[in-house]
């Protein structure tokens, strides 16, 4: 097995250039296989920072009083992460499958992964709400460029994938697993 050695500060830049939805990135990163553990580890600081917001959000406006523990952070970026895992690979299914655009679900996984990144904006709360719709955009490109669709079977894959996620946290909530209830975090 060859050894590749990956500059991280080189592969962030890339995800920021993914962030900017250059094009010419977004296929180098889905093509290139060694750049899977930066995939993952981009994807899992930008659900730290997702976790760390959601404990910045004000009780009152949220009407859930969530108290800031080193547990709760931990649940709540695990939870971000592979929550962000099931979605990512649910889109691409229904790329693939359904709309039938050719496999590259790996591939698709890493320039999502890279482009998750913008998540970190969150921790500025007056970015979190923007950061996440353009989150929506960079989706939403990347479906297009790899899976080859038309603008309204990306638009369905991304709206099907959302409502999936729903209700798959809408199944985990009737069986006790509420991320969100305050009394099951301790």
């Amino acid at each position: 097995m060859e050894t590749v050695n990956l500059n991280i500060s080189d592969e962030l830049k890339e995800a920021i250039k993914i962030v900017k939805l250059d094009e010419k990135i977004i296929e180098r990163v889905s093509k290139d296989e060694g750049v899977n553990q930066i995939a993952f580890l981009i994807l899992a600081l930008s659900s730290i920072a997702a976790s760390l917001s959601t404990f910045m959000i004000p009780n009152d406006f949220i009407n859930i009083n969530l108290d800031f523990t080193a547990l709760n952070f931990i649940k709540f970026a695990v939870f971000d992460f592979v929550l962000a895992i099931m979605y990512i690979y649910t889109m691409a299914f229904i790329a693939e499958k359904i709309f039938k655009g050719p496999a590259n679900t790996h591939g698709f996984f890493r320039s999502i992964a890279y482009g998750s990144i913008i998540k970190i904006a969150n921790l500025i709360p007056v970015f979190g709400l923007l950061a996440g719709v353009w989150y929506l955009v960079i989706q939403f490109k990347i479906l297009k460029k790899i899976f080859k669709l038309q603008f309204h079977t990306a638009i369905l894959t991304m709206i099907i994938g959302i409502i999936t996620i729903g209700l798959l946290g809408s199944i985990l909530n009737q069986f006790g697993f509420n991320i969100l209830d305050a009394n099951n975090l301790e």
